[in-house]
Protein backbone atom coordinates (compact mmCIF):
# COMPACT_ATOMS: atom_id res chain seq x y z
CA UNK A 1 0.00 0.00 0.00
CA UNK A 2 1.24 3.29 -0.78
CA UNK A 3 2.20 6.10 1.45
CA UNK A 4 0.76 9.22 1.44
CA UNK A 5 3.41 11.93 0.60
CA UNK A 6 2.57 16.01 0.84
CA UNK A 7 4.25 18.47 -1.57
CA UNK A 8 4.09 22.23 -0.83
CA UNK A 9 5.27 24.15 -3.67
CA UNK A 10 4.94 27.56 -4.78
CA UNK A 11 4.64 26.58 -8.49
CA UNK A 12 2.57 23.82 -9.95
CA UNK A 13 5.13 21.49 -12.16
CA UNK A 14 4.23 20.49 -15.27
CA UNK A 15 6.03 19.37 -18.35
CA UNK A 16 6.42 22.76 -20.90
CA UNK A 17 6.39 24.97 -17.37
CA UNK A 18 8.22 27.92 -18.56
CA UNK A 19 11.05 27.61 -15.65
CA UNK A 20 13.64 25.06 -14.97
CA UNK A 21 12.79 24.86 -11.57
CA UNK A 22 9.60 23.89 -11.88
CA UNK A 23 10.33 21.61 -14.94
CA UNK A 24 12.94 19.37 -12.70
CA UNK A 25 10.14 19.86 -9.64
CA UNK A 26 7.31 18.28 -11.96
CA UNK A 27 9.51 15.77 -13.24
CA UNK A 28 10.60 14.40 -9.69
CA UNK A 29 7.55 14.65 -8.18
CA UNK A 30 6.22 12.54 -11.28
CA UNK A 31 8.73 9.83 -10.54
CA UNK A 32 7.58 9.64 -7.01
CA UNK A 33 4.04 8.62 -7.75
CA UNK A 34 4.45 5.43 -8.58
CA UNK A 35 5.39 4.91 -4.75
CA UNK A 36 3.49 7.70 -3.14
CA UNK A 37 0.06 8.93 -2.77
CA UNK A 38 0.63 12.77 -3.39
CA UNK A 39 -1.31 15.65 -1.93
CA UNK A 40 0.36 19.02 -3.51
CA UNK A 41 -0.36 22.20 -2.18
CA UNK A 42 0.07 24.93 -4.58
CA UNK A 43 -0.51 28.30 -6.31
CA UNK A 44 -3.02 27.11 -9.14
CA UNK A 45 -3.31 29.65 -12.14
CA UNK A 46 -6.76 29.59 -13.93
CA UNK A 47 -6.12 26.57 -16.45
CA UNK A 48 -2.97 24.98 -14.40
CA UNK A 49 -4.29 22.06 -12.57
CA UNK A 50 -5.31 20.19 -16.21
CA UNK A 51 -1.88 20.93 -17.32
CA UNK A 52 -0.53 19.22 -14.13
CA UNK A 53 -3.06 16.03 -14.31
CA UNK A 54 -3.02 16.36 -17.93
CA UNK A 55 0.68 15.30 -17.85
CA UNK A 56 1.14 12.60 -15.52
CA UNK A 57 0.72 13.77 -12.42
CA UNK A 58 -1.60 11.59 -10.27
CA UNK A 59 -2.06 13.72 -7.58
CA UNK A 60 -5.03 15.51 -5.21
CA UNK A 61 -4.21 19.23 -5.63
CA UNK A 62 -5.30 21.21 -2.93
CA UNK A 63 -5.96 25.19 -4.45
CA UNK A 64 -4.72 27.89 -2.65
CA UNK A 65 -7.33 30.51 -2.31
CA UNK A 66 -7.63 34.23 -2.06
CA UNK A 67 -6.22 36.24 0.34
CA UNK A 68 -8.69 37.80 2.43
CA UNK A 69 -8.76 41.59 3.35
CA UNK A 70 -6.42 41.38 6.58
CA UNK A 71 -3.86 38.80 4.37
CA UNK A 72 -3.67 41.75 1.90
CA UNK A 73 -2.81 44.46 4.28
CA UNK A 74 -0.34 42.37 6.01
CA UNK A 75 1.53 41.53 2.79
CA UNK A 76 1.42 44.70 1.52
CA UNK A 77 3.00 46.14 4.89
CA UNK A 78 5.41 43.45 5.91
CA UNK A 79 6.76 43.04 2.72
CA UNK A 80 8.77 46.28 2.96
CA UNK A 81 9.87 44.93 6.67
CA UNK A 82 13.12 44.14 5.41
CA UNK A 83 13.99 42.46 8.91
CA UNK A 84 10.97 40.23 8.50
CA UNK A 85 11.18 36.99 6.72
CA UNK A 86 8.00 38.39 5.10
CA UNK A 87 9.60 40.61 2.71
CA UNK A 88 10.87 37.93 0.95
CA UNK A 89 7.98 34.82 0.75
CA UNK A 90 5.02 37.22 1.48
CA UNK A 91 2.41 37.13 4.69
CA UNK A 92 -0.53 35.89 2.09
CA UNK A 93 1.51 33.10 1.21
CA UNK A 94 1.95 31.65 3.91
CA UNK A 95 -1.62 32.21 5.63
CA UNK A 96 -2.79 30.51 2.66
CA UNK A 97 -0.73 27.95 2.23
CA UNK A 98 -1.05 27.21 6.19
CA UNK A 99 -4.65 27.52 6.09
CA UNK A 100 -4.63 24.42 3.35
CA UNK A 101 -2.35 22.28 5.48
CA UNK A 102 -4.76 22.62 8.39
CA UNK A 103 -7.70 21.72 7.27
CA UNK A 104 -5.60 18.79 5.46
CA UNK A 105 -5.45 17.88 9.71
CA UNK A 106 -8.69 18.22 10.50
CA UNK A 107 -9.88 16.20 7.59
CA UNK A 108 -7.66 13.06 8.85
CA UNK A 109 -4.74 13.47 6.58
CA UNK A 110 -1.33 11.84 8.17
CA UNK A 111 1.48 12.44 5.39
CA UNK A 112 4.83 9.94 5.82
CA UNK A 113 6.99 12.69 4.30
CA UNK A 114 6.27 16.05 3.48
CA UNK A 115 8.36 17.81 0.77
CA UNK A 116 9.06 21.34 0.78
CA UNK A 117 10.22 22.79 -2.59
CA UNK A 118 12.12 26.18 -3.06
CA UNK A 119 13.28 28.79 0.17
CA UNK A 120 9.62 29.71 0.03
CA UNK A 121 8.09 26.68 1.29
CA UNK A 122 11.42 25.81 3.90
CA UNK A 123 10.16 28.92 5.25
CA UNK A 124 7.35 27.37 6.49
CA UNK A 125 8.31 23.94 7.95
CA UNK A 126 8.93 25.08 11.25
CA UNK A 127 5.22 25.24 11.36
CA UNK A 128 3.71 22.42 9.30
CA UNK A 129 5.84 20.14 11.48
CA UNK A 130 3.74 21.86 14.71
CA UNK A 131 0.49 20.07 12.33
CA UNK A 132 2.87 16.97 11.50
CA UNK A 133 5.16 16.17 13.83
CA UNK A 134 5.42 12.63 12.74
CA UNK A 135 6.17 13.49 9.20
CA UNK A 136 9.31 13.01 7.64
CA UNK A 137 10.65 16.55 5.71
CA UNK A 138 12.61 16.95 2.70
CA UNK A 139 13.50 20.70 1.85
CA UNK A 140 14.70 20.89 -2.03
CA UNK A 141 16.91 23.93 -1.98
CA UNK A 142 16.32 24.88 -5.89
CA UNK A 143 19.10 27.55 -5.14
CA UNK A 144 20.20 29.23 -2.32
CA UNK A 145 17.83 32.20 -2.26
CA UNK A 146 20.64 34.41 -0.68
CA UNK A 147 23.17 33.78 -3.15
CA UNK A 148 20.93 35.93 -5.65
CA UNK A 149 19.95 38.82 -3.20
CA UNK A 150 23.66 38.83 -1.97
CA UNK A 151 24.72 39.55 -5.96
CA UNK A 152 21.81 42.01 -5.87
CA UNK A 153 23.23 43.98 -3.15
CA UNK A 154 26.67 44.31 -4.86
CA UNK A 155 25.72 44.94 -7.70
CA UNK A 156 23.31 48.28 -6.49
CA UNK A 157 24.60 51.11 -7.17
CA UNK A 158 22.22 53.61 -5.67
CA UNK A 159 23.35 54.32 -1.72
CA UNK A 160 19.93 53.52 -0.06
CA UNK A 161 18.76 50.73 -2.45
CA UNK A 162 22.35 48.68 -1.92
CA UNK A 163 21.64 49.34 1.88
CA UNK A 164 18.02 48.00 2.11
CA UNK A 165 19.69 45.31 -0.56
CA UNK A 166 21.70 44.17 2.08
CA UNK A 167 19.48 44.11 5.12
CA UNK A 168 17.43 42.48 3.22
CA UNK A 169 20.08 40.33 2.02
CA UNK A 170 21.23 39.54 5.31
CA UNK A 171 17.88 38.61 7.02
CA UNK A 172 17.12 35.84 4.14
CA UNK A 173 20.46 34.52 4.67
CA UNK A 174 19.38 34.02 8.64
CA UNK A 175 15.91 32.78 8.09
CA UNK A 176 17.06 30.22 5.53
CA UNK A 177 19.63 28.97 7.64
CA UNK A 178 17.97 28.57 10.33
CA UNK A 179 14.76 27.37 8.83
CA UNK A 180 16.35 24.52 6.68
CA UNK A 181 18.00 23.33 10.40
CA UNK A 182 14.34 22.06 10.79
CA UNK A 183 14.41 19.22 8.42
CA UNK A 184 15.20 16.04 8.18
CA UNK A 185 16.94 15.62 4.69
CA UNK A 186 18.09 18.74 2.18
CA UNK A 187 18.62 18.59 -1.26
CA UNK A 188 20.19 21.16 -3.55
CA UNK A 189 21.61 20.80 -7.21
CA UNK A 190 25.02 21.10 -7.46
CA UNK A 191 27.94 20.66 -4.63
CA UNK A 192 29.16 24.56 -4.78
CA UNK A 193 25.59 25.25 -3.18
CA UNK A 194 26.13 22.26 -0.82
CA UNK A 195 29.24 23.44 0.26
CA UNK A 196 28.22 27.20 0.39
CA UNK A 197 25.07 25.95 3.41
CA UNK A 198 27.57 23.35 5.23
CA UNK A 199 30.31 25.96 5.12
CA UNK A 200 27.75 28.73 7.52
CA UNK A 201 28.86 28.20 11.45
CA UNK A 202 24.83 28.01 12.26
CA UNK A 203 24.26 25.56 9.71
CA UNK A 204 23.89 21.71 11.27
CA UNK A 205 22.84 19.79 8.39
CA UNK A 206 24.34 17.65 6.08
CA UNK A 207 23.48 18.34 2.22
CA UNK A 208 22.55 15.71 -0.63
CA UNK A 209 23.10 16.31 -4.10
CA UNK A 210 20.93 15.38 -7.27
CA UNK A 211 20.60 16.47 -10.45
CA UNK A 212 18.49 18.71 -11.59
CA UNK A 213 15.51 17.65 -14.58
CA UNK A 214 17.00 18.95 -18.14
CA UNK A 215 15.79 18.28 -21.79
CA UNK A 216 18.43 16.15 -22.78
CA UNK A 217 19.39 17.08 -26.69
CA UNK A 218 22.00 14.34 -26.73
CA UNK A 219 20.91 12.73 -29.87
CA UNK A 220 20.35 15.78 -31.90
CA UNK A 221 22.72 16.25 -34.65
CA UNK A 222 24.47 19.42 -35.10
CA UNK A 223 24.75 21.43 -38.40
CA UNK A 224 25.86 25.07 -37.93
CA UNK A 225 24.81 27.15 -40.39
CA UNK A 226 25.68 31.17 -40.79
CA UNK A 227 26.68 33.04 -37.77
CA UNK A 228 23.67 33.22 -35.19
CA UNK A 229 24.44 33.29 -32.09
CA UNK A 230 21.69 32.34 -29.34
CA UNK A 231 20.20 33.37 -25.42
CA UNK A 232 17.89 31.18 -24.16
CA UNK A 233 16.03 31.66 -21.50
CA UNK A 234 12.61 33.00 -19.43
CA UNK A 235 12.92 36.74 -20.87
CA UNK A 236 10.16 38.14 -17.97
CA UNK A 237 13.15 37.20 -15.52
CA UNK A 238 15.47 40.63 -15.27
CA UNK A 239 18.56 38.51 -14.57
CA UNK A 240 18.00 36.79 -17.90
CA UNK A 241 17.09 40.35 -19.93
CA UNK A 242 19.44 42.30 -17.88
CA UNK A 243 21.82 39.48 -19.40
CA UNK A 244 21.11 40.24 -23.13
CA UNK A 245 20.70 43.81 -23.15
CA UNK A 246 24.41 44.01 -21.86
CA UNK A 247 25.38 41.33 -24.29
CA UNK A 248 23.64 43.58 -26.89
CA UNK A 249 24.91 46.73 -25.92
CA UNK A 250 28.66 45.52 -25.17
CA UNK A 251 29.50 42.83 -27.35
CA UNK A 252 27.13 42.72 -30.62
CA UNK A 253 28.72 46.44 -31.95
CA UNK A 254 32.01 45.12 -32.27
CA UNK A 255 30.89 41.44 -33.94
CA UNK A 256 30.91 41.11 -37.72
CA UNK A 257 27.42 42.82 -39.39
CA UNK A 258 26.52 39.57 -40.50
CA UNK A 259 25.78 38.29 -37.07
CA UNK A 260 22.72 37.64 -35.26
CA UNK A 261 21.91 37.36 -32.00
CA UNK A 262 18.53 35.48 -31.40
CA UNK A 263 17.15 35.72 -27.81
CA UNK A 264 14.82 32.88 -27.24
CA UNK A 265 12.04 33.24 -24.32
CA UNK A 266 8.85 33.50 -23.14
CA UNK A 267 7.17 37.34 -22.02
CA UNK A 268 10.37 39.24 -23.37
CA UNK A 269 10.38 42.10 -21.11
CA UNK A 270 9.71 45.60 -22.85
CA UNK A 271 13.47 47.35 -22.07
CA UNK A 272 14.66 44.20 -24.05
CA UNK A 273 11.96 44.61 -26.98
CA UNK A 274 13.39 48.37 -27.53
CA UNK A 275 16.64 46.56 -28.89
CA UNK A 276 14.95 44.08 -31.78
CA UNK A 277 16.79 44.94 -35.61
CA UNK A 278 18.16 43.20 -38.16
CA UNK A 279 20.40 42.09 -36.09
CA UNK A 280 18.67 41.43 -32.60
CA UNK A 281 15.95 38.82 -32.93
CA UNK A 282 13.93 38.33 -30.50
CA UNK A 283 11.55 35.44 -30.72
CA UNK A 284 9.29 35.00 -27.56
CA UNK A 285 8.18 31.79 -26.21
CA UNK A 286 8.93 28.65 -29.01
CA UNK A 287 7.51 25.35 -28.25
CA UNK A 288 10.83 23.77 -29.37
CA UNK A 289 14.77 25.45 -28.92
CA UNK A 290 16.00 21.87 -30.73
CA UNK A 291 15.95 24.20 -34.47
CA UNK A 292 18.37 26.83 -32.87
CA UNK A 293 20.72 24.47 -30.88
CA UNK A 294 21.09 22.30 -33.73
CA UNK A 295 21.87 25.40 -36.38
CA UNK A 296 23.39 28.17 -34.44
CA UNK A 297 27.53 29.04 -33.83
CA UNK A 298 26.79 28.89 -29.78
CA UNK A 299 25.04 29.85 -27.02
CA UNK A 300 26.01 32.72 -24.25
CA UNK A 301 25.00 32.98 -21.32
CA UNK A 302 26.66 36.39 -20.29
CA UNK A 303 24.36 36.15 -16.60
CA UNK A 304 25.04 39.57 -14.24
CA UNK A 305 22.88 37.98 -11.76
CA UNK A 306 21.21 34.76 -10.33
CA UNK A 307 21.83 32.01 -8.19
CA UNK A 308 22.02 28.29 -8.26
CA UNK A 309 22.94 25.70 -11.56
CA UNK A 310 21.80 26.72 -14.85
CA UNK A 311 19.50 23.95 -16.59
CA UNK A 312 20.27 26.09 -20.13
CA UNK A 313 23.65 25.57 -19.74
CA UNK A 314 23.42 21.93 -19.04
CA UNK A 315 20.76 21.87 -21.99
CA UNK A 316 23.09 23.41 -24.50
CA UNK A 317 25.44 21.07 -23.20
CA UNK A 318 23.54 18.30 -24.35
CA UNK A 319 22.79 19.19 -27.75
CA UNK A 320 26.32 19.99 -28.46
CA UNK A 321 26.29 23.59 -29.26
CA UNK A 322 29.73 25.39 -28.15
CA UNK A 323 28.80 27.43 -24.56
CA UNK A 324 30.35 30.59 -23.55
CA UNK A 325 29.53 31.87 -20.03
CA UNK A 326 30.52 33.54 -17.19
CA UNK A 327 31.24 32.22 -13.52
CA UNK A 328 27.54 33.27 -12.87
CA UNK A 329 26.54 30.88 -15.74
CA UNK A 330 28.93 27.58 -15.23
CA UNK A 331 28.42 27.40 -11.56
CA UNK A 332 28.23 24.52 -9.94
CA UNK A 333 29.09 22.99 -13.66
CA UNK A 334 32.02 21.44 -12.87
CA UNK A 335 33.33 22.05 -16.50
CA UNK A 336 36.81 22.46 -18.01
CA UNK A 337 37.58 25.97 -19.66
CA UNK A 338 38.55 25.41 -23.19
CA UNK A 339 37.76 22.01 -23.29
CA UNK A 340 33.81 21.40 -22.84
CA UNK A 341 32.88 24.95 -22.48
CA UNK A 342 34.91 28.43 -23.06
CA UNK A 343 34.92 31.12 -20.11
CA UNK A 344 34.26 34.38 -20.62
CA UNK A 345 33.56 37.85 -18.39
CA UNK A 346 34.34 40.89 -20.37
CA UNK A 347 33.15 42.24 -23.44
CA UNK A 348 36.51 41.60 -25.39
CA UNK A 349 36.24 37.96 -24.05
CA UNK A 350 33.25 37.02 -26.05
CA UNK A 351 34.04 39.09 -29.10
CA UNK A 352 37.39 37.31 -29.33
CA UNK A 353 35.36 33.70 -28.43
CA UNK A 354 33.17 34.28 -31.33
CA UNK A 355 35.36 35.16 -33.59
CA UNK A 356 37.63 32.23 -33.13
CA UNK A 357 34.37 30.16 -33.19
CA UNK A 358 33.57 32.05 -36.75
CA UNK A 359 36.83 31.23 -38.30
CA UNK A 360 37.63 27.36 -36.90
CA UNK A 361 34.81 25.08 -37.70
CA UNK A 362 36.56 22.24 -36.00
CA UNK A 363 37.63 24.43 -32.74
CA UNK A 364 33.97 24.67 -32.57
CA UNK A 365 33.12 21.27 -33.06
CA UNK A 366 35.25 20.08 -30.77
CA UNK A 367 34.21 22.44 -27.50
CA UNK A 368 30.56 21.30 -28.58
CA UNK A 369 31.08 17.37 -28.79
CA UNK A 370 33.12 17.73 -25.36
CA UNK A 371 30.39 19.69 -23.78
CA UNK A 372 27.92 17.10 -24.59
CA UNK A 373 30.13 14.05 -23.28
CA UNK A 374 30.49 16.07 -19.95
CA UNK A 375 26.90 16.83 -19.49
CA UNK A 376 26.10 13.00 -19.45
CA UNK A 377 28.89 12.01 -17.62
CA UNK A 378 28.10 14.12 -14.80
CA UNK A 379 24.81 15.05 -14.57
CA UNK A 380 21.75 11.91 -14.87
CA UNK A 381 18.48 12.57 -13.42
CA UNK A 382 17.35 9.07 -13.66
CA UNK A 383 19.34 7.70 -10.67
CA UNK A 384 18.34 10.38 -8.49
CA UNK A 385 15.20 11.21 -5.93
CA UNK A 386 13.72 14.05 -3.88
CA UNK A 387 13.12 10.74 -1.05
CA UNK A 388 15.44 8.72 0.48
CA UNK A 389 13.85 7.68 2.96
Amino acid sequence: MCKDMLVISPFAGYENAGQAGTKTHYNYIKKLQDCYNLTIITHIRPGEEKLVLNNGIKAKIVVDGKPNFKERIFTRILTNNIFSRYCFIGYAFESLFMKEAKKLYKSGYRPYCIIFDWTQCAFLIKKVKKIFPEALTVCAEQDVSYLSLYRKYVSNKVLLKKVIDYFKYNTVKGKEIYFLNFADDIVTFNNKDKKLLESEKNFKKEVRVISPYYDNYSKLERKPSGKQIIFYGAMGRYENYASAIWFIKNVMPELPKDVIFTVIGSNPDKSLLQYASTNVKITGFVEDVSHYFQNSLCLVAPLVLGAGIKVKVLEAFSAGIPVLTNEIGIEGIPAQDGKDFIYCETPQDYIESIKHLINDSNFASDIGKSGRKFVLNNFDYNKDSYVHF
